[in-house]
């Protein structure tokens, strides 16, 4: 008996078939992780009613000295680290990786800020420049010199069209930011040495915290720039962050406290101490309902903003903490410290 011979397109049905459904589902596994983001993995967003659940869940070690700022990409995917040892290192935020480890710097590393598109990344240092990253390839696009003095701060605009830098001789310089080109715009006489800084959500003010106890407020967009002074501490503050919402401002100090300030009158909302321990630095929770601060005592708290009350507590630094900052999800949170390493922490889902 003849054997029949299944016609060519029906024995190759099946393999395109096969290979259709392969390719469809590695498309949606593909999109599922971009979409969802290493940051969503393994942790649900920081809320108040699971801030209690927060807790370490990776530490990541390569600098030789004290990590001084921290900072995530917008999609949580990368997390920055400027360093005392004058070098910046941009890690996998999932894994731990090293991507890039940005050296040029002659002189410790200050402050850290990502661009809004995550192009760009400004470094502030002591060696008395701020230098200009491209993210990508970790090459160096720009120094910015001629501020003659430590540079203690760089933030950059939400709108992403502006840098602030701030320095030991009181100077904070504005600059335009328009692609990978950064021009000098104008120079803000605050008169005592800024150490912290942040811009509104508008990006139309400027906070300055200031070693004369004092939190200001600048208008970056008027002609002339106009400040005033929105509230004052024990000593000197170290750090300000804006409220997602731009109706209060909160400042950290070395008297030992975070502050929570009204932006229209200046009143002092909450005022919740810090054990005496020197507060380096202070944000808010993404959704603006918390406050964390980080300390000389090597502790990270949590702060319920309507009533000032402590929610959490973490450990798990051996030194001083001296900056923190959020997934812009809420999922990661990112802790540098005097003990030289960066901590991840979350809400394991």
């Amino acid at each position: 008996m003849q054997q029949l011979k299944m016609p060519e397109f029906l024995t190759r049905r099946p393999r395109i078939t096969a290979g259709i459904i392969i390719l469809v589902v590695a498309i949606g596994v593909f999109l599922f992780v971009q979409l969802q983001g290493p940051a969503s993995l393994d942790t649900v967003p920081l809320q108040l009613d699971n801030a209690g659940e927060m807790d370490l869940l990776a530490t990541y070690e390569g600098h030789e000295e004290a990590v001084r700022s921290v900072a995530f990409t917008s999609d949580g995917r990368t997390l920055a680290s400027g360093s005392f040892d004058g070098t910046i290192r941009l890690w996998e935020a999932a894994t731990g990786d090293v991507i890039h480890t940005l050296e040029g710097h002659e002189g410790a590393v200050r402050s850290i800020a990502f661009s809004p598109d995550d192009a760009l990344l400004a470094s502030a240092s002591f060696d008395h420049t701020v230098r200009i990253w491209r993210v990508a390839d970790g090459q160096l696009l720009e120094t910015l010199e001629g501020q003659g003095t430590a540079v203690n701060g760089v933030v950059i605009s939400p709108d992403g069209r502006m840098l602030a830098a701030a320095g030991n001789d009181g100077q904070i310089w504005l600059y335009g930011i328009d692609g990978e080109e950064v021009t000098f715009l104008t120079t803000l006489e605050q008169l005592q040495p800024v150490l912290g800084l942040s811009f509104s959500p508008d990006s139309q003010l400027l906070a300055t915290a200031a070693i004369d106890n004092g939190v200001y407020l600048w208008s970056v967009t008027t002609s002339p720039n106009q400040t005033f002074l929105i509230g004052s501490h024990g000593g000197w503050v170290y750090g300000v962050d804006y409220a997602p919402d731009g109706k209060t401002v909160a400042s950290a100090s070395v008297d030992g406290s975070v502050s929570l300030w009204r932006i229209v009158d200046g009143q002092r909302l909450a005022n919740m101490p810090n054990s005496g321990a020197t507060v380096y630095s202070v944000i808010f929770s993404p959704d603006g309902s918390m406050l964390v601060s980080s300390s000389a005592d090597g502790l990270i708290r949590l702060w319920d903003i309507e009533d000032g009350t402590l929610i959490n507590t973490l450990e798990g630094h051996e030194l001083g903490v001296l900056s923190i900052t959020f997934s812009q999800d809420g999922r990661l949170f990112a802790s540098g410290s005097a003990d030289g390493t960066v901590k991840i922490w979350g809400v394991k889902q």
